[in-house]
């Protein structure tokens, strides 16, 4: 029972991951589109391949080789809530550790090390298995994998060994497979299928079986080559001799492979919505090295902010040692042991070079895979880890039987310590990312995973309640929440870069973000050409040259401040006009902070009219009186608005009993702030002048 208890505990661990994933919101938009739009009697003149949700690249098409697992997230959120998107993620996650356990038990005979094994792989894969199609992915990886191993075990017509894998039928005086199980061909061409509309990685699966094929190809050549061994020679056995087992599967079942992949393939070509582009968008990526910059893409060798890769190289020299740890135990135990102690090897198992030669190259890409790119390393563990555990149990197979006792209860005793420890790491992390920030309740499990509080939701609900049709620049991977929750605004861009924008657009996107300060007046020129009306910018270094800009131009009204954001709105733009009519009507929704009042005063400050000006006077009085530290936004404006409304009594007296109101916050502010307060008020009090001076 303790590895199956840590498998468990690894699972839970595994899928229990919290990460600010744009895709979800990405997945969430396009899956109810697709829904709303498609009939899928006429999928390939209902389904909706151009792009609607940003304004730069509007109307062009969207390469959407997620598109089934977007549907697949849809319908979870509109079906049965929005947590089950999280709980349908854990399935797919669990599934994929599962099928992992499955497959090295095929490989390896073993259920204890295949159970070991696959909870080794869960506790490893946290942080690569968001709510996004690329688990699925993953998902698809392992069930390729397991078809595959069950291909080349042939079980049914086998026994098994305690210590070693499944033996297939051969036919000594041909050195060929005479039995082998057919059913997980007929799976290839529905698994393929699905794969090839849920996430554009189906092309790897292919290659996979093409790596397969191959292999039986290059054996059952080298097999007519050298001939069959001959049961009559009496001289010194050649290497035929050695090898009869050369393929792992008859040429039927290699016809059927390649059959079953070929349909598949042309089935997904021609059902598919986007035809033969499925196949060659994904090089996209490959080929192009800003692109490549995205920190999942990026080597594990070199720093990068997500996903972080110390549990990817814990695992790495985990599986690096593991078969040394073999051959050491292996060499001690003949050092030890009596030979009468060491079990008799009745005959060795037959070399099978079709299986050697697969399983070194399949490892040998997952371990390319993985060290190109981050976003692989769960790939290296589906790949790796059946073939990795089968050589284990094979190097460690003469051991004698009092050592492998040994081991095997060290090994159990470990798991069950291995499973508190993990238990204790996943509960507590669990509270302190899904129930420590939340003590007042809200934010169901959704938004808790997806780490929904990080992003300017305020904003976004601004922009999502009030309907506006605003063109919007903001981090890309916040531009996903806004795809979802505001759809009638579009995005400068966002996190689908290779499968709608252009490199030479997602540089630009890059150089706006962190231009140099001398360089405003063109960042400002690139805002009004390309037709953005309002930007989200997040207050850190990075964006400091940005937000200096639009807060210096008079193009631009810095609206509302949620935190960590400030949101800019452009002068005369279709949102503004469209939150100035919500709010003379009384119908616009504000966040229920003292600053919306703020924000309701500069859009009534907008309109040219005194009424509208004195409205805003009034709002920004009351966001002072609420706030004291509002002053620092409101004096100017409200001394500015009453001189134009040629009030300037009513300013001076304002300025009289505000100095009043501070003198008496002794309790309510700090000494220094009232202070700077009482020095705002003084100077913009000095600016009272002439009302036509004001107006200009």
């Amino acid at each position: 029972m303790g590895p199956l208890v840590l498998f468990v505990v690894a699972t839970a661990w595994g899928v229990l991951e919290v990460h600010s994933s744009t895709d979800t919101w990405i997945g969430l938009a396009a899956g109810r589109q697709i829904l709303q739009q498609t009939n899928w009697f006429d999928l390939q003149n209902t389904f909706p391949k151009k792009d609607t949700f940003s304004f730069t690249f509007h109307g062009t098409v969207w390469y959407n080789q997620n598109w089934l697992s977007h549907v697949y997230f849809w319908l979870l959120y509109d079906r049965l809530g929005p947590a089950f998107v999280i709980y349908g993620t854990w399935a797919v996650a669990a599934g994929m550790f599962l099928l992992v356990l499955l497959a090295t038990r095929v490989r390896s005979g073993s259920w204890l090390a295949a159970t070991f094994a696959a909870a080794l792989v869960a506790s490893a894969s946290r942080d690569w298995l968001s709510a996004r199609p690329a688990t699925i992915q993953f998902f698809m990886f392992a069930a390729l994998w397991l078809l595959l191993a069950l291909l080349l075990t042939p079980g049914s017509a086998g026994r098994r060994r305690p210590w070693g894998p499944l033996e297939p039928a051969i036919d000594t005086e041909t050195g060929r497979v005479v039995a082998g199980r057919w059913w997980p061909i007929y799976l290839l061409v529905p698994l393929f299928l699905v794969w090839g509309n849920a996430h554009g990685s189906f092309v790897f699966g292919y290659g996979l079986v093409a790596l397969f094929c191959g292999c039986w190809f290059a054996m059952r050549a080298l097999q007519v080559i050298l001939g069959p061994p001959d049961p009559r020679r009496r001289h010194a056995p050649t290497f035929a001799d050695r090898a009869p087992q050369w393929t792992a599967i008859t040429d039927a079942q290699a016809l059927g492979v390649a059959g079953a992949a070929l349909t598949a393939l042309l089935l997904t070509i021609w059902l598919g919505p986007y035809g033969l582009d499925n196949l060659t968008h994904p090089l996209k990526v490959a080929e192009s090295e800003d692109f490549r910059q995205v920190s999942e893409w990026v080597t594990p060798f070199r720093s990068a902010n997500f996903p972080p890769v110390q549990r990817f190289w814990i695992a790495f020299g985990i599986a690096a040692a593991a078969p040394l740890v073999a051959v050491a135990l292996r060499v001690l135990d003949r050092e030890a042991a009596r030979p009468e102690d060491r079990p008799t090897i009745a005959r060795r198992e037959p070399l099978r070079l079709q299986v050697v030669l697969f399983d070194v190259a399949s490892v040998g890409l997952g371990v390319f895979m993985a060290l190109w790119a981050r976003r692989f390393a769960p790939l290296l563990y589906i790949l790796a880890t059946p073939a990795l555990t089968r050589w284990i149990l094979l190097i460690a197979r003469p051991v004698s039987a009092p050592a492998r006792r040994n081991v095997q209860d060290l090994l159990i005793a470990g798991t069950w310590a291995a499973a508190l420890l993990v238990g204790f790491l996943t509960y507590t992390r669990a509270n302190e990312e899904l129930v420590k920030p939340f003590p007042a309740g809200g934010h169901d499990l959704l938004d808790r995973v997806t780490v929904y509080q990080a992003v300017p939701h305020d904003a976004i609900r601004l922009l999502a309640e009030n309907d506006l049709r605003a063109n919007v620049l903001t981090d890309w991977t916040h531009a996903g929440p806004i795809m979802f929750y505001a759809p009638s605004s579009r995005v400068f861009m966002d996190g689908r870069a290779q499968q709608v924008y252009s490199v030479e657009h997602y540089r630009l996107f890059s150089w706006i973000q962190s231009f140099p300060e001398s360089q405003s007046g063109v960042a400002l020129a690139i805002l009004e050409r390309t037709g953005t009306d309002t930007v989200m910018v997040q207050r850190r270094p990075r964006n400091i040259p940005l937000r200096k800009a639009l807060e210096q131009s008079r193009d631009w009204v810095q609206l509302y401040a949620f935190q960590d954001w400030t949101l800019f709105l452009r002068q005369g733009s279709e949102p503004l006009a469209q939150l100035s009519d919500r709010e003379r009507s009384g119908t616009a929704w504000w966040p229920d902070f003292d600053e919306s009042l703020v924000a309701r005063g500069l859009v009534w400050a907008l309109i040219p009219d005194p009424a509208a000006r004195d409205q805003a006077v009034a709002l920004f009085r009351q966001a002072a009186s609420r706030d004291p530290t509002l002053g620092f936004l409101t004096y100017g404006r409200i001394i500015t608005l009453l001189n134009v409304n040629q009030r300037q009594a009513d300013a001076e007296r304002f300025v009289r009993d505000e100095q009043e109101r501070l003198r008496a916050l002794k309790d309510q502010v700090d000494e220094n702030t009232r202070r700077r307060l009482i020095q705002e008020l003084q100077k913009w009090a000095a600016t009272l002048s002439p009302a036509q001076d004001q107006q200009r």
